[in-house]
């Protein structure tokens, strides 16, 4: 898509390929930083960098988000936004994958 051209190469790889971000670096394609407390950030919508499919708040942001390696949510704009795809069972990663619903995009 034209949208996927106007977008980084890392994001690129995270959205159409499946990649995972380095952990820590909690820059979004549009270069906001949210590192740091949780609490200290305006609130806002996290969109899908391709579609544009509203996905999260930061009032949603996970207090886990300061600890961990990545943007942590504890729930969703609206549940058919998201899809969960959960790892087979017995594998070693049992991460659960997030993806945009109308775009297939991985989160």
């Amino acid at each position: 898509s034209s949208e996927a051209n106007n977008i980084h190469n890392l994001a690129r790889e995270v959205l159409l390929e499946g990649g995972t971000d380095e952990p820590n670096v909690k820059i979004t394609n549009n270069e906001y930083d949210f590192s740091g407390s949780v609490s200290n950030f305006d609130e806002g919508l996290f969109t899908c960098a391709i579609g544009g499919n509203p996905l999260f708040t930061t009032i949603d942001l996970s207090p886990l988000t300061g600890s961990s390696g990545w943007l942590s949510f504890v729930r969703p704009v609206s549940e058919d936004h998201i899809t969960l795809m959960y790892a087979e069972r017995g594998s070693l990663d049992q991460r659960v994958e997030v993806v945009d619903s109308k775009t297939g995009c991985h989160l």
